[in-house]
């Protein structure tokens, strides 16, 4: 049975989000316990807890080392596999001291000790850097979604009730607008893209980690609703439950990609061919050469905005 110590190192939710084939791929394979997965404990409880792999959750790797490296040791692996190798603690490193012997491979080239390695052309390159080398990742995108039970589906049925009960899924459009400060589209295109939406009598529903951001667009235009709720599997079940979507480069648009949902992509300066979304009801909107998603011109928008809604 080959086990490996699976490293999620400094990674964001989208990332952990396009490995989930993977990890079903691996335990499905050698067996639940052949796979040791360690990563943000909220990233486990949000992402992977319906996925029966071995995990072991973080509050802060930065000081996990004694809580773990018992756990580690135990596991005995026959590899390690360490996805996004740069970071400030050096978390991989340290593993690799504790494994001086085992073949160590990661996804981004480090001085000394990362091995980016080569891959076949799929529809997303980045699904193949979590695979040990020689081995094939063929899925669907039904293989990317998430699982909900029965139970929590009726509780988040109920969390959201107010919504479902308004907001029909063939009139109203899932918009997430807020990451990181360079991939961000600029504030009077949004501003412009939501007019025209409700226009056109759809409606609208923010979803989002920045309250800020949404309440000053809601400021101005009140017809837009805002999602409070910060638990990302409960936003996640919120978003499949509707038909269409817009958003920046994130883990909701690798969502609707899974989930095939209709809808428009903001993309920034990151490869095309190993983000953008596999799904053809997904259309990209991209900057120019050189440029960021603040770059994209509003027109570009309005102009996909007529053709898809």
């Amino acid at each position: 049975m080959r086990s490996v110590l699976y490293l999620f190192n400094g990674t964001g939710w989208g990332d952990h989000f396009l490995a989930i084939p993977f990890i079903r791929h691996h335990i499905a394979k050698y067996g639940n316990d052949s796979l040791l997965v360690i990563t943000y404990k909220n990233h486990i409880e949000g992402l992977f807890n319906n996925i029966n792999s071995s995990y072991i959750g973080l509050d802060n790797p930065k000081f996990c080392f004694p809580l773990i490296e018992k756990r580690i040791q135990q596991f005995g692996a026959d590899r390690i596999i360490c996805f996004n190798a740069f970071n400030g603690f050096d978390f991989d490193c340290h593993i690799q001291r504790l494994y001086p012997k085992l073949q160590y491979f990661g996804t981004y080239t480090k001085e000394g000790h990362s091995i980016r390695h080569s891959y076949k052309d799929y529809a997303h390159t980045r699904d193949q850097y979590f695979l040990l080398p020689g081995e094939d990742l063929n899925y669907t995108l039904k293989d990317r979604q998430l699982t909900f039970g029965e139970e929590e589906q009726f509780q988040f049925k109920e969390n959201f009730k107010s919504i479902i009960d308004d907001y029909h899924p063939d009139n109203t459009i899932i918009i997430h607008l807020d990451t990181e400060q360079r991939k961000l589209w600029d504030a009077k295109s949004w501003y412009l893209t939501f007019r025209k939406l409700l226009d056109k009598k759809l409606k609208i529903v923010l979803i989002g980690s920045n309250l800020e951001m949404m309440y000053t667009y809601k400021k101005f235009l009140p017809e837009l609703f805002c999602v409070e709720d910060s638990n990302i599997r409960k936003v996640i079940w919120l978003l499949k439950s509707y038909n269409f979507f817009i958003g920046i480069d994130s883990i909701f648009a690798h969502v609707a990609d899974a989930y095939n949902k209709i809808g428009i992509i903001l993309f920034s300066d990151y490869p095309q061919h190993e983000w953008e979304p596999v799904s053809d009801n997904l259309s990209l909107l991209t900057p120019p050469h050189g440029k960021m998603t603040r770059d994209i011109p509003y027109l570009s928008m309005s102009e996909l905005l007529d053709v898809k809604f």
